[in-house]
């Protein structure tokens, strides 16, 4: 949703955490990887091979180091939704946003209310697929 406004140096390492983000549970499930190559594409990347290539600590002092206030709140909301996008909000990938926000240093307030916005907007999202012509 706000991919554009990640800047072009930090758009492999979001990526890269994407990919972390999907493959939590040792299996990348087509939703997921269909998000990851979408991200990719709406980013300008056309040829993302979803594989990880760098340590997670690594990838997230990388960002935290490079990347905006902004920057790091879009990180932290798209890899939620993508998280989330299966419907699915486990013990271990609770522990990895909660490991995410604490790393990137974002308020536990502003992660609650990114994970409130993104129930709403996939209850919406749900509700509108659900409606009868």
């Amino acid at each position: 949703m706000f991919l554009s406004k990640i800047s072009q140096d930090n758009r492999m390492l979001f990526l890269q955490l994407s990919t972390h983000a999907a493959l939590l549970n040792n299996d990348l499930a087509k939703d997921h990887e269909d998000i990851i190559i979408a991200q990719s594409k709406a980013m300008g990347i056309d040829d993302y091979k979803i594989e990880i290539n760098t340590d997670i600590n690594t990838l997230i002092q990388e960002i935290k180091e490079n990347s905006s206030q902004q920057e790091v709140y879009i990180i932290l909301f798209e890899i939620a939704t993508l998280i989330m996008s299966d419907n699915k909000y486990d013990s271990l990938e609770r522990q990895f946003i909660n490991n995410l926000q604490d790393k990137l240093d974002v308020s536990k307030e502003k992660l609650t209310n990114m994970l409130y916005l993104i129930n709403q907007l996939m209850g919406d999202y749900r509700s509108i697929l659900n409606e009868e012509d």
